[in-house]
């Protein structure tokens, strides 16, 4: 999974003035950015219905509700019921 970091600080051309051409915001420029929305976004897990693999780490902070059907795995520590 990704998190999503800015590439550009956007804040800084808006204190430009008006026809400075730094204040310019270049295609390349979004499409970087957009890419980088677009990993974090398409790294995560769905909220409704997600899968899984490899090793799930639960921190303990929240409750785990497990849906009907078959359930399997293995838990190391805590309770289970």
């Amino acid at each position: 999974m990704s998190d999503y970091t800015y590439s550009n600080t956007w804040v800084n051309k808006d204190a430009l003035a008006s026809g400075v051409a730094g204040k310019r915001v270049s295609a390349t420029e979004f499409h970087t950015e957009f890419g980088l929305i677009q990993t974090a976004v398409n790294t995560k897990a769905d909220k409704a219905a997600p899968t899984f693999t490899g090793t799930v780490t639960i921190d303990g902070s929240g409750t785990l509700a497990l849906g009907t059907g078959k359930v399997s795995g293995t838990i190391s520590g805590g309770t289970f019921s």
